[in-house]
């Protein structure tokens, strides 16, 4: 008996009759369908319609509902097949590291670094706003071309050091002035800010880089860069088809032939898709914003394959849309699939990882399993206490998640150390002028509360209400809150 079964490939659907419940049999009849609009490609991934792989005859089986299979099939070019306007880069990959990690007293597969065949580097810079704004770079990219013009866009780390020359230097620019710090004052270069990156677009023929060092990636579009002096670019070069390269810069990093496919087209599509999702969740219409999230993981996998920071981030959207439908379940798994992508390529400490690490503890929290939260939000504080500053904004947001999953757990004691350190890195930070600070001594107080520590409680009501007030004002619902729990408290135990 055939099946009635329907894959979706991207945008496209086939429908077909499965003929054996069996996954080579789907296999076969996916790759037959779909052969003229997926020749120079491989089959490398099938799901069921909630993102669950199907690898087994028995997956086949348990997809079949009510007398239909519906799946998606995700394809990925050939090496050297892909489509692109100008000639691809080749492959480079560099070998996986295994290392021995004693603190969590197991072997742990680690891995150093791996190529992502020149697409975005998100290694040291690896936040929404990085990749925004090096979006934005890509479109400049593309109108520079476009319009037969020549030059450079910079996508750096704000307060850096070359902008914080620029500015000590007091430059006065000419019209045929072709240093960067001239050029970074000219009325007629473009500037742009995503939250802690900023995007020069300047438009000239020649460009001289003297003396700086760079914290991000240039794109340099048909013109000449010179180098004088010692100048250092920290992640990226991408490199237009006519564009001369100092060789000092090729020395330091190796440039990137642009490939519009790969550095424009699919980026700004994904990027497109994670703003809708964003967007209709801000409306609370969650099931486009999971729509959203799944195109992105296909186009993400067509295009890179599975193992791809984009397609962890993609997997990491869908699971934040599931945790808002309560679907917590899969939520986990979607962001257990990016976790392992990103423990793949970047190894355990790095930032997405840490903050895979506290989805899945929050989640635990939510579902009451507060042994597990504790271990994820346990390896959340060792990885940032790792990678960022111990008095870091990361760092405390460790100590309170981990702080309150004790908490949930009735560890008080521990609760309160882990409460106490988030509350002394926040005010070493902000001092009381952030509401994250009356948050934080509410909850200390509530754990002093649960112990019987009644004075220490109200002592620490009393500094929530004091802060609430002065951040949001008396007449908020946070304030009022926490006034009325101290009025009460005060009125039990006088």
């Amino acid at each position: 008996m055939c099946i009635n079964s329907i894959v979706t490939i991207g945008s496209k659907q086939y429908e077909f009759a499965l003929k054996l419940l069996t996954i080579e049999n789907l296999k076969e009849q996916i790759i037959e369908i779909s052969e003229s609009d997926q020749q120079g490609t491989e089959l490398i991934r099938i799901t069921d319609t909630r993102g669950y792989s199907i690898e087994t005859d028995e997956h086949v089986q348990r997809s079949v509902e009510h007398d239909q299979l519906q799946c998606n099939a995700y394809f990925q070019a050939n090496i050297g097949k892909r489509d692109s306007k100008e000639d691809e880069k080749e492959t480079e990959t560099e070998e996986i590291a295994m290392e021995y990690d004693s603190d969590t007293k197991a072997n742990e597969l680690i891995i150093a670094h791996k190529s992502l065949d020149g697409t975005l580097d998100v290694t040291k810079h690896w936040d929404i706003n990085w990749m925004k704004a090096n979006v934005e770079a890509a479109k400049m990219v593309e109108q520079t071309l476009d319009a037969n013009e020549q030059g450079l866009v910079i996508v750096v780390k704000a307060g850096c050091e070359w902008q914080n020359r620029a500015s000590s230097n007091g430059v006065k620019t000419t019209k045929m002035d072709s240093s960067l710090f001239a050029l970074m004052h000219n009325p007629k270069t473009e500037r742009y800010q995503f939250g802690d990156y900023l995007v020069y677009w300047m438009k000239q023929k020649l460009i001289i880089l003297k003396d700086m060092n760079i914290d991000g990636n240039i794109y340099v579009i048909d013109c000449e860069i010179a180098i004088e002096g010692n100048v250092n670019v920290t992640t990226q070069i991408f490199v237009t088809k006519n564009a001369i390269v100092d060789q000092k810069l090729k020395l330091l990093l190796s440039p990137i032939q642009w490939n519009t496919r790969i550095h424009h087209d699919i980026p700004v599509q994904l990027q497109h898709l994670q703003d809708k999702t964003q967007f209709t969740l801000t409306l609370g219409d969650v099931t486009n914003a999971a729509l959203h999230s799944q195109e992105a993981i296909q186009i993400a996998i067509h295009a890179f394959g599975s193992e791809h920071p984009y397609v962890a981030n993609a997997y990491n959207n869908l699971g934040v849309v599931y945790g808002e439908q309560k679907k917590y379940d899969d939520a986990m798994d979607c962001h257990k699939i990016a976790l392992e992508i990103s423990l793949k390529i970047f190894g355990r400490y790095h930032a997405w990882t840490s903050n895979l690490c506290d989805h899945l503890g929050r989640i635990c929290r939510t579902k009451k399993l507060y042994d597990e939260a504790i271990q994820y939000h346990k390896q959340v504080l060792q990885i940032r206490l790792h990678i960022f500053d111990t008095n870091s904004i990361d760092v405390s947001i460790a100590y309170h998640q981990l702080g309150m999953s004790y908490s949930d757990h009735n560890q008080c004691d521990l609760a309160i150390q882990c409460l106490k350190k988030a509350l002394h890195i926040r005010k070493l930070i902000f001092g009381n002028a952030e509401q994250m600070i009356g948050d934080t001594n509410w909850n200390l107080a509530v754990v002093f509360e649960q112990k019987g520590k009644i004075d220490t409680a109200l002592k620490y009501y009393e500094e929530s209400w004091k802060v609430y007030s002065c951040v949001l004002g008396e007449w908020h619902q946070e304030t009022l809150h926490s006034k009325q729990k101290l009025q009460k408290l005060r009125d039990v135990f006088p």
